[in-house]
C-alpha cells in the first residue's frame, strides 16, 4: 500500500507552508494534520479522514485518488453516494370526499369553550375601556379664572420663629416688604 503521509509533508515543506497556515485554510486542527503526515489513519472514522486528506492534498498539490482507491479496496468500504429521489408527478390534493368525511362533531365539542372565552374577552375589554376612559363631566377639574386668587396668596401665614432666629429675621423682612 502506498504511503501518503511523507508525500504530504514533503510537498508542504517545498511550498514553504506551515501546519498553521494549512489549518487556517482547511479548518482542520494541527494535531490531525500532523497525524495525517505521519500516516496514522485510525484516529477518526474513514469518512472524516478521507475529507481531511483530500483537503490537505488539494492545498499542497498531491494526488491522493490512487491512495484512496487502494484504501477502499483493502477495507472494503466505499464512500457512499447520494441518490436523489424521483420527483413527484403532482402534488397531493384533498378531494371533496375527504373533506366530507371529516368528523363534524370534532368542532362542535369546542363551541362551549369558544363561547365562554368570547364572553370573558368582551367583559375584559369593557372593564379596560371603563377604567381608561375620560372621567364624567361632574368630576372634571374646573380651571380657576385668572381674576381670582387663592386664599393662601392673599395673606402670609404666621411663622413660629421662636425656635429659629433666622426665620424670625426672614419673616420680619417679608412683612416689611408687603
Amino acid at each position: 500500500m502506498q504511503v501518503i503521509g511523507p508525500q504530504l509533508k514533503k510537498a508542504r515543506v517545498q511550498l514553504s507552508l506551515t501546519l498553521d497556515e494549512i489549518s487556517e485554510r482547511t479548518r482542520i486542527h494541527n494535531n490531525n494534520l500532523e497525524r495525517l503526515e505521519q500516516g496514522e489513519w485510525g484516529f477518526l472514522p474513514d469518512v472524516y479522514l478521507r475529507g481531511m486528506l483530500q483537503q490537505f492534498a488539494d492545498i499542497v498539490g498531491v494526488d491522493v485518488s490512487g491512495f484512496l482507491e487502494q484504501k477502499t479496496a483493502k477495507t472494503g468500504t466505499e464512500t457512499p453516494t447520494l441518490q436523489m429521489p424521483e420527483p413527484l408527478e403532482s402534488a397531493p390534493t384533498i378531494s371533496n370526499k375527504t373533506l366530507e368525511n371529516l368528523d363534524k362533531t370534532a368542532l362542535s365539542q369546542y363551541v362551549p369553550y369558544i363561547g365562554t372565552a368570547g364572553f370573558i374577552s368582551i367583559i375584559g375589554l369593557l372593564l379596560i375601556f371603563k377604567t381608561f376612559s375620560p372621567a364624567s363631566d361632574s368630576s372634571k377639574i374646573q380651571p380657576v379664572p385668572a381674576t381670582q386668587t387663592h386664599k393662601s396668596l392673599e395673606q402670609p401665614e404666621t411663622i413660629n420663629a421662636s425656635l429659629n432666629p433666622k426665620l424670625l429675621t426672614l419673616s420680619l423682612k417679608a412683612t416689611r416688604e408687603t
